[in-house]
């Protein structure tokens, strides 16, 4: 029998199982991705109803054998994180998003920190874009797809005046084309992929491009289901 106790969590997801309880998926530092059962928290008695919530930083315990095992205990880890309107649309697309890209098990550390830190961004920074922008990389390069954002598919580096378009398969092609804005090969600035790549991406054209790159991105490992959260966004 596992017992794991105080693991740091995030909620990620939760559906009805049984009459009152609840099928949770966490996000662990040490566990990645794990799916347990809150027994009777659908209850109008259960006292951990509030604290099982998205956007707040946990500490859970669980014991049981096979790949569903119970939530023991569940706290929550100082004040909760208010995401309103765009932002708490943002928060389920990350959490969508990990859901899709992270197996049951997936251990990784890094994806872990990179949820905290995106969350927190969600909250307190303004325009949500390069938080999002950030995380989808992180998130990629944790998986084994790490985008190469300062170097064309030749080995040239990329300059800030020359245009590129983005292959799945190849990475990124110069290009003197500009009107090749399919979404799965989208057309990307030099200066928009530097900025990415130094976390200084700035508004408008720049952030329109860097999401068009990174749906691109991310499309071969999300498979033909589309994100729910992202038609949301639109």
């Amino acid at each position: 029998t596992q017992r794991v106790s105080e693991q740091p969590a995030w909620l990620l997801h939760q559906r009805p199982w049984q009459e009152t309880g609840a099928l949770i998926d966490f996000l662990t530092p040490d566990y990645g991705r794990i799916s347990l059962i809150a027994r009777g928290v659908r209850s109008g008695r259960s006292k951990r109803r509030g604290e099982l919530v998205p956007f707040q930083a946990l500490s859970i315990s669980w014991s049981g054998r096979g790949d569903l095992p119970t939530l023991s205990s569940v706290e929550a880890i100082g004040d909760a994180t208010f995401l309103m309107g765009t932002a708490l649309s943002c928060g389920f697309y990350v959490n969508e998003l990990t859901l899709r890209l992270m197996a049951q098990g997936d251990v990784s550390r890094g994806c872990f920190a990179a949820y905290s830190e995106v969350i927190q961004s969600l909250a307190h920074d303004g325009a949500p874009g390069p938080a999002l922008r950030a995380f989808e990389l992180r998130l990629l390069a944790e998986q084994g797809y790490a985008l190469d954002l300062t170097h064309a598919e030749d080995g040239a580096a990329v300059l800030a005046e020359r245009r590129y378009v983005y292959d799945p398969e190849r990475g990124l092609v110069e290009t003197t084309d500009a009107s090749r804005t399919a979404d799965w090969r989208p057309v990307v600035s030099g200066d928009t992929l530097l900025a990415l790549a130094d976390k200084q991406l700035r508004g408008g054209e720049q952030a329109r491009q860097a999401r068009r790159l990174l749906e691109a991105a991310l499309r071969p490992h999300l498979g033909d289901r589309p994100l729910r959260s992202r038609e949301l966004l639109r």
